[in-house]
């Protein structure tokens, strides 16, 4: 496993490169200029370009932009008044001074501690030489280790102070809510239409997944709005709708609109997962020794259908990390979605790389958690090449 993940995070590398030179050079080929604007001249619009490097070549351009990037400087923003950097659009935090939250340093803490649990993954299982060190390990002390771990990352994003924090605080905390929403209420409905399989009562899960896997997910948030202000008018409350500084609890309603068209897909596909474990002959076998239906379901079912939804479920946390724009935008949550679409249309190139270069490695590194989770939930997965368990 130590060299798994050691390959695996080596690749993080030209994958860092890649991403940042195809987002370098697409930007740049949008038509259209930054600072094209009728009320500035073209003596100042050549100084504006020459402040900003614009006037070098596009290799010079690279090299300098990935240099003063791995320093934490990741450009001023363009459609921004001054110099404002990326970073303290993105995550409250100015690399040019030492006030601000430094986002990023607190959730380095976070970081740290999950390289620190994996490395000590690693050299234990490098170092060891006792072939049943290993399953033990994984079934008592480390669920243990991952669980903490989470929750500590968890409880140090909603802690963190959100007077001067960037728009990616407020993405992170409304994608971690709407996966939890998603995650929870999917896989229940799922488990309980595949137990109930044939009944009245999943048709109406299967119904009910497939109406809300088709609604847009604006949609259902315009009309939660509508709810709230007829709430407001016919009950005299003060429920919020929009609030420019949403708090942990005024994100619950659009972290369930954003979660629940997820929550219909990871149902349909529990459903069909578990319909097909319930069938094999090791949960006959716990039928007829008289288990409770829960105990099959959870402990021996759920766990052997979960490597299809363990994918999917990372594929779309790394979709609802990233905000979403449509959902921040009904709700005028200052999410990094808006962001981002806002610098497209002003060819704004510093913020376009900070936010796909942002969500490329969320991406990378959610996917290489997932990878190693799958050998927790499959014992028959092995990560040592040749190998068969």
């Amino acid at each position: 496993m130590g060299k798994y993940l050691i390959k695996r995070v080596l690749l993080i590398i030209p994958v860092f490169f890649g991403i940042t030179l195809i987002t370098f050079v697409m930007a740049r080929s949008i038509p259209g200029d930054p600072f094209n604007s009728e009320k500035l001249s073209q003596a100042a619009r050549l100084q504006i370009n020459r402040a900003y490097g614009l006037d070098r070549s596009i290799i010079e351009q690279y090299f300098v932009y990935i240099i003063n990037f791995l320093r934490g400087d990741w450009g001023p923003s363009f459609q921004r008044a001054g110099t404002t950097p990326v970073t303290e659009i993105l995550f409250g935090y100015n690399p040019g001074t030492s006030s601000g939250p430094a986002f990023w340093q607190q959730l380095g803490l976070v970081e740290l501690a999950v390289l620190i649990i994996i490395g000590g993954i690693s050299l234990a299982w490098a170092f060891s030489k006792q072939k049943t060190w290993w399953p033990v390990y994984r079934r008592t002390l480390l669920p243990v280790i991952l669980v903490t771990a989470i929750v500590y990352g968890i409880y140090t994003i909603f802690t963190l102070d959100t007077s001067n924090a960037g728009g990616f605080l407020f993405s992170l905390r409304l994608g971690i809510l709407a996966f939890i929403f998603m995650m929870v209420a999917g896989i229940s409905l799922g488990v309980i239409a595949a137990l109930k399989q044939n009944s009245w009562l999943d048709y109406a899960l299967t119904t009910l997944a497939l109406v809300g896997f088709s609604i847009p997910s604006f949609v259902l948030g315009l009309l939660a709005l509508i709810v709230v202000v007829l709430i407001n008018a016919w009950t005299n409350s003060d429920l919020p709708i929009a609030p420019t500084s949403p708090t942990t609890l005024e994100l619950f309603l659009p972290a369930a609109i954003l979660g629940a068209r997820e929550a219909c897909i990871i149902a349909r596909l529990t459903r069909s997962s578990m319909l097909e474990v319930i069938r094999q002959d090791y949960i006959r076998t716990a039928q007829a020794k008289g288990l409770a239906t829960p105990a099959i379901a959870v402990r021996h079912a759920l766990k052997n259908a979960f490597i299809p939804i363990l994918t999917v479920l990372g594929d779309r946390l790394a979709g609802l990390l990233t905000g979403s724009v449509t959902i921040e935008r009904v709700f005028n949550i200052p999410g990094i979605g808006n962001y981002f679409v806002s610098s497209i249309l002003a060819h704004d190139y510093p913020m376009i790389l900070g936010t796909v270069v942002l969500f490329a490695m969320l991406v990378v590194i959610i996917n290489l958690l997932v990878d190693l989770m799958y050998g927790f939930f499959d014992p028959r997965i092995s990560y040592v090449k040749g190998s068969v368990n």
